[in-house]
């Protein structure tokens, strides 16, 4: 019993230092493959840990055979090295002996691991499609050059010929508005300021001291001009917003259990 403890002990630490360093590996490319969506998308820091977790359990599914792997090796050629094995034998410990309690371990790891990929694993596989889709659908947050129309916002083109990026403050600001396409809406200010509001889905553009000018696209006669010390635009930013669906839908083949495969499987013999 000392001696299974004791050639189980030196499994241990191989074994943790070769799940770490996998991990490691494996995040770190996967954060280098799929940087490019994530960054610029003012994603919150809860939502990039959420992905990340989603997407340790197929990391860790490769990870511990192979950390299995090197522990044994680094663990039996330790003791190999130092003579360990030589005196286990001198002892009349047989080889199987030695096995044994590596053996057992490796039988309650491969059982930890059918139920690991049979129920952690589809649901996130599943939970990480979705949210790198949500991702996806999500548009980089709004961005303003002076002098250069902007057209991220749906229904809208921006000209700001001043831009300070650090309090928000534009100026020079012209907005056409086709959001109506009956009317045309240009509104011109001096100065004001972008912000979004506290739900992100509504652009707010704050403007003082400016003009509304007004005409109907069916009749070219009628024209109004407002002026206004001021006025305050609300656009539909849903695309800048990040809003995270629920589980459901179809689900691919990484994404199902056994049991799931099995009612697949009875529905096509059924037909």
């Amino acid at each position: 019993m000392i001696l299974a403890l004791y050639i189980l002990r030196n499994h241990v630490a191989p074994f943790l230092f070769s799940v770490f360093t996998l991990i490691f590996i494996f995040l770190f490319q996967f954060l280098m493959k799929f940087a490019d969506r994530l960054v610029g998308k003012g994603l919150d820091t809860w939502v990039i840990i959420q992905l990340i977790m989603y997407n340790l359990a197929w990391m860790v599914v490769l990870v511990v055979p192979m950390a299995v792997l090197v522990a044994s090796l680094m663990a039996f050629g330790s003791m190999s090295q130092n003579n360990e094995i030589t005196i286990m034998k001198s002892s009349g410990v047989s080889l199987y002996k030695m096995l044994f309690a590596p053996f057992l371990a490796s039988i309650l790891v491969t059982y930890g691991l059918i139920l690991f990929n049979n129920d952690v694993l589809p649901d996130a596989n599943h939970m990480a499609k979705i949210l790198m889709q949500d991702i996806s659908q999500k548009k980089p947050t709004l961005s303003l050059e002076s002098n250069v129309f902007s057209q991220e916002v749906s229904g809208y083109a921006i000209l700001v010929r001043e831009v300070e990026s650090e309090s928000n403050k534009i100026r020079g600001i012209t907005v056409y508005d086709y959001t109506n396409p009956t009317k045309v809406n240009i509104v011109t200010a001096k100065d004001g300021k972008l912000y979004f509001a506290q739900n992100q889905t509504k652009l707010i553009m704050d403007l003082s001291n400016g003009e509304i000018h007004e005409s109907n696209a069916g009749n070219t006669t009628m024209y109004r001009k407002i002026l206004f010390t001021h006025h305050r635009i609300a656009m539909n930013a849903d695309q800048f917003s990040f809003q995270q669906s629920t589980p459901g839908g179809q689900r691919g083949d990484r994404e199902l259990s056994a049991a799931d495969m099995t009612v697949i499987v009875d529905s096509m013999k059924a037909i």
